[in-house]
């Protein structure tokens, strides 16, 4: 199969899904009300801390890290806990910028798509979806609510949540396909 008919296929099964999604997790209004909520109280909250288990996939290999997030109003932090030879490393997002903080290493992880998604901007993308991003649709994955939300044109961060609003794990897709698997633990 051409790779151009591979990707017209998997963007309508995307297309498809979605639309799935719209029709049977979303109907009641019941999962809006509670993203709006969540999103709500996660703009009133001053800190946001938890642990992450990140699985980026490039075009040519996969790429797995543990990173620890730490955000404090408008900035936030996300280090490197694994692997242990990079663990330390840390990025800091404040007013639009980043800075890296390490001691003479150097560490290219490569962009996973054309806007410079990386595993390590991955987390505060997510919480700026769960803070102002757009509710697309959502749906239930094993009795789990997901919600579809939008951050930013051509992003996609599918957000698992538990019955009391601790998330649990983020997708996020980009270009047709997800680029980013994140399990999420210890959150505070």
């Amino acid at each position: 199969m051409k790779k151009n008919t591979w990707k017209k296929l998997m963007s309508l099964a995307l297309g498809a899904m979605m639309m799935l999604s719209l029709l049977t997790g979303c109907g009641s209004g019941a999962e809006e009300k509670r993203f709006e909520e969540f999103s709500a109280a996660m703009c009133e909250r001053e800190t946001v801390s938890f642990m992450a288990d990140v699985r980026a996939e490039y075009d040519d290999h996969t790429a797995r890290f543990t990173l620890a997030y730490a955000g404090e109003g408008d900035s936030c932090s996300v280090t490197v806990i694994e692997p242990e030879i990079i663990s330390g490393v840390t990025m800091r997002f404040e007013d639009g910028k980043s800075v890296l903080d390490c001691e003479s290493i150097c560490v290219d992880t490569g962009f996973l798509d054309e806007n410079g998604l990386t595993p390590v901007n991955a987390l505060p993308i997510i919480v700026r979806a769960m803070r102002s991003g757009h509710l697309d649709s959502c749906a239930k994955e094993d009795g789990v609510p997901v919600w579809y939300v939008v951050p930013e044109d051509g992003l996609t961060v599918a957000l698992r949540v538990a019955g009391d609003m601790t998330p649990l794990g983020a997708e996020l897709a980009s270009g047709g396909r997800v680029r980013v698997f994140c399990e999420i633990t210890d959150w505070k």
